[in-house]
């Protein structure tokens, strides 16, 4: 199913927010399309690429106003960057579920893990030290959770809510070596935290 159609059954389960969330997914649902029928296979220019996240971060704080839906703010996310990223050959979120336990969320691309540890994985560093990683070769990278066997680089970037507590991490990952840089995570940074601020702030978080 679709993002734009998720969007239009959680509206109809939420009195009072109609008119502004079915602009919202049939904005995301004219951009998506267009996004999958035109999208470009490389970017070498660094102002095209750093051009796409800051396009994506607008959309996506346009379509996250005010909203505090994680799933829904992470379903958002994950469609229009996997859109707009040429390399991603994944992009999602594995959210915070229990102490020291990832769980696949909302994501574009083939079937995730289920779970990961935080002892485990390039996410699992992510959640653990609380800082973005930047892998060019994850079959070097201690612990690599093989997801996808044919993924050969990854960046991770957790997501803390408003109060600064981990409640996710956002994971892009590609089948061509080194896809990712300083660029990207520059980008991806910004969105994650933007994503953050969509969940409710609770004081019990793992």
């Amino acid at each position: 199913m679709s993002t734009s159609y998720l969007n239009i059954e959680l509206l109809i389960n939420t009195p009072g927010r109609r008119r502004l969330e079915l602009s919202r997914c049939f904005r995301s649902f004219r951009f998506g399309r267009e996004r999958a029928y035109n999208r470009p296979m490389i970017h070498e220019n660094e102002s095209e690429k750093r051009a796409i996240y800051r396009d994506a971060l607008a959309e996506i704080d346009s379509l996250l106003t005010d909203l505090l839906d994680p799933i829904a703010a992470m379903a958002s996310a994950a469609s229009a960057l996997h859109a707009r990223i040429p390399a991603a050959s994944w992009t999602g979120f594995y959210r915070v579920v229990a102490p020291e336990l990832l769980r696949v969320g909302p994501y574009q691309g083939g079937i995730g893990c289920l779970e990961i540890p935080f002892s485990r994985g390039v996410c699992g560093a992510a959640a653990r030290e609380r800082n973005t990683q930047l892998v060019q070769d994850v079959h070097a990278f201690p612990g690599h959770i093989a997801c996808d066997e044919s993924a050969r680089s990854e960046i991770v970037v957790p997501v803390f809510d408003r109060a600064g507590a981990l409640v996710a991490v956002l994971d892009v990952d590609s089948r061509e070596p080194a896809a990712f840089d300083e660029i990207d995570r520059e980008g991806l940074e910004p969105i994650a935290a933007r994503v953050g601020r969509s969940w409710p702030v609770a004081t019990d978080r793992y």
